[in-house]
């Protein structure tokens, strides 16, 4: 078990840890602040210089060069590199492990990508859909045809009273 030097109190503790026992800062934080203060990023275990990249990153060099060199240096995927240098110029430094489905992931990046799916769903919640059938897949029955529904049919009319109707199972409400 190795120990970290907490960076706001200078006391040292287990890596293990979630916060510092002394001042609370959290440990990811600190890990965070390591790898920055050395340039350096750990992908799959292996630690990699990256004071190149940040020299990039400061004079504006085309960040296919930095992608590449991620990409070539760790053996890992241009998309996978893509996402690493967008959080190195974000200031996430954090180690990249293998998650699920074989993809690079650390922390940081996986609380953003929980935080868009959240996002996502409360979207998709928020969209109109069947009673029925949940599907989403509806249209607004027109004014102009509840109204010649109500003058031919009266009170039989089936869009009286309805607004939308279900392309998938054409209920109506």
């Amino acid at each position: 078990m190795s120990l970290i030097k907490c960076t706001e109190c200078g006391k040292e503790f287990s890596v293990k840890a979630d916060h510092c026992p002394n001042c609370g800062c959290p440990t990811w934080d600190i890990i965070n602040e390591l790898y920055k203060e050395d340039q350096s990023i750990n992908i799959n275990h292996e630690v990699y210089d990256i004071s190149e990249i940040l020299s990039n990153i400061e004079t504006g060099v085309d960040d296919q060069i930095s992608i590449d060199a991620i990409a070539n240096s760790a053996e890992i995927s241009a998309s996978a590199a893509y996402c690493i240098l967008q959080e190195i110029k974000e200031g996430n430094f954090l180690p990249w492990t293998e998650g699920g489905y074989g993809t690079l992931t650390n922390p940081k990046y996986q609380e953003k990508i929980n935080q868009r799916n959240e996002q996502i769903a409360k979207q998709q919640e928020a969209l109109p859909h069947c009673p029925n059938c949940k599907s989403t897949d509806i249209k607004r029955i027109k004014s102009g045809s509840r109204i010649l529904g109500g003058l031919t049919l009266g009170i039989l009319s089936s869009n009286v009273g309805k607004t939308y109707q279900c392309n998938k199972c054409k209920y109506k409400w």
